[in-house]
């Protein structure tokens, strides 16, 4: 008997088809094979669903156009759901196809804002206007058809009957793709250009590649992935190309069902089976980017199934990750010579950044050259750095003297708007949780006025010396 993939995964992982439970009965996390990225195949669910979405873009996106007037009129639909007593299978079907697209296009639109290229944002206006429109026009056919006045369903059934008809075509027909797959290239990358030409080498002759790029937090692993993924070169090798942030997912089967939004999967194809149908659907010459994969990989318990995840996958569609951390998952026939973790920047690169951001506004005094050498290096704390300077550089460096790394935040408490707190997720992370010695350790280097140098034998010579 021949398994799929999916299939395969349950058998060897969950023998009685059982999923974890907490002590009120819900999942964890449903695996890839008993669930399709935990969306069951009934109007209800994609409703329940789909207003919980709509409810976040209008709080987390209240700012963009037309986002929360978007969440408004969905909300209303699914509430006139429930008053159709007329014409049922047609609005049911009408309903489906409302809910199906705008869920994706609503996890779209909240995947973009979590990530690095919210700017993409502002481009999409036009596009949530027009659909914004159509689903008013959507609501209003709606209600008429729930209107429960007997005149007019005997008077204008025929007329709600083509009205029905006419925006299920118009629905059906939607386009979707205003949404990239892919973010625009990064303006500014400099320093990187040894690493940048690997990568693309490493692209263009192996077939399919299986790429990680890692290194520390803050190094500009994305801001490398997104500079190559956009090179004319690659881009004529591999038309298809999906990036997809795994910072929202939880678990492998949200990924799954990441990927199978980038990919524009309809809810329709997503069947028990999802990881097949997303495997069947890659174009080829396809080359995926699954950014800031460690937020799955850093929870043990996922490490297996990721792992199985990303080995279905290296057959076929080229794979770029990015991971914080110098381990890369095993299963993946990683392509060779392998891409030495990202490192600090030069000074002199440091600086080229600083003064390509700035411009002529803010020249490099004595105090951005103290603020330079006291960031050693770290892109994400020269972008931020960058963004502190409207106060005068000799106020930020005597912040810095006080606060250290909290100085550096530009109003928000992620990981790319906040400095400490990119360095708690590595400090603090399941891998240095998993021995606390190194913690210790890591705070005795701390006090050494210039680190330890990597250079020569001293890492090594320092590990003789550490119990074991």
């Amino acid at each position: 008997m021949v398994h799929t993939w999916a299939q395969s995964q349950q058998m060897s992982a969950m023998p009685s088809n059982e999923v974890s439970t907490d002590a009120t009965g819900a999942t964890d996390c449903q695996m890839i094979a008993p669930t399709t990225t935990n969306i069951i195949d009934t109007t209800v669910t994609l409703a329940d669903t789909v207003f919980k979405l709509a409810k976040d873009a209008g709080e987390v996106l209240k700012n963009v156009p037309y986002v929360k007037a978007l969440a408004g009129v969905i909300v209303q639909i699914i509430a006139i759901r429930d008053e159709i007593n007329t014409e049922k299978e047609r609005s049911k079907e009408l309903v489906d196809k409302v809910l199906d697209r705008s869920k994706i296009i609503l996890e779209g639109l909240l995947s973009v804002a979590n990530s690095p290229q919210k700017e993409i944002l502002g481009r999409v206006e036009g596009k949530l206007k027009d659909y914004h429109k159509l689903l008013m026009d959507v609501r209003d056919v709606l209600q008429k058809t729930a209107d429960k006045g007997l005149f007019n369903r005997v008077v204008y059934r025929k007329l709600r009957q083509a009205d029905l008809e006419k925006y299920n075509r118009r629905v059906d027909d939607y386009n979707m793709d205003f949404l990239p797959v892919l973010p625009t290239a990064p303006e500014i990358m400099i320093g990187r250009d040894n690493e940048r030409a690997q990568v693309i080498d490493m692209l263009l002759n192996n077939s399919p590649p299986h790429i990680a790029i890692l290194g520390g937090g803050g190094m500009g692993k994305t801001t490398l992935a997104l500079s190559v993924l956009n090179e004319p070169v690659v881009s004529d090798r591999y038309p298809s190309r999906f990036f997809v942030s795994c910072e929202g997912s939880s678990c492998v089967s949200a990924l799954v069902a990441e990927i199978a939004n980038a990919l524009r999967l309809p809810l329709a194809n997503r069947d028990t089976y999802l990881i097949d149908a997303v495997l069947a659907s890659f174009p080829e010459c396809s080359l995926l980017c699954l950014d800031n994969l460690e937020t799955i990989w850093d929870v043990g318990s996922m490490r297996s199934e990721l792992e199985g995840l990303l080995s279905a996958l290296q057959g076929r569609v080229g794979i770029l990750i990015t991971m914080r951390g110098t381990q890369h998952p095993s299963r993946v026939t990683w392509s060779t010579p392998s891409l030495p973790p990202l490192h600090s920047l030069s000074a002199e690169s440091s600086k080229e950044i600083f003064e390509r951001t700035c411009g002529p506004a803010q020249p490099v005094d004595g105090f951005v050259h103290k603020l330079l050498d006291a960031v050693d290096g770290i892109p994400l704390a020269i972008s931020l750095m960058v963004a502190m300077l409207k106060e005068t550089s000799m106020s930020l460096w005597g912040r810095w003297t006080k606060a250290q790394s909290a100085v550096l935040e530009n109003g928000g408490n992620d990981r790319l708007s906040n400095l400490e707190t990119s360095i708690l997720l590595s400090v603090y992370g399941p891998q240095m949780q998993a021995n606390l010695k190194t913690i210790h350790i890591l705070a005795m280097l701390s006090i050494l006025p210039d680190g330890l140098s990597t250079n020569g034998d001293s890492i090594d010579e320092l590990a003789r010396h550490l119990p074991a």
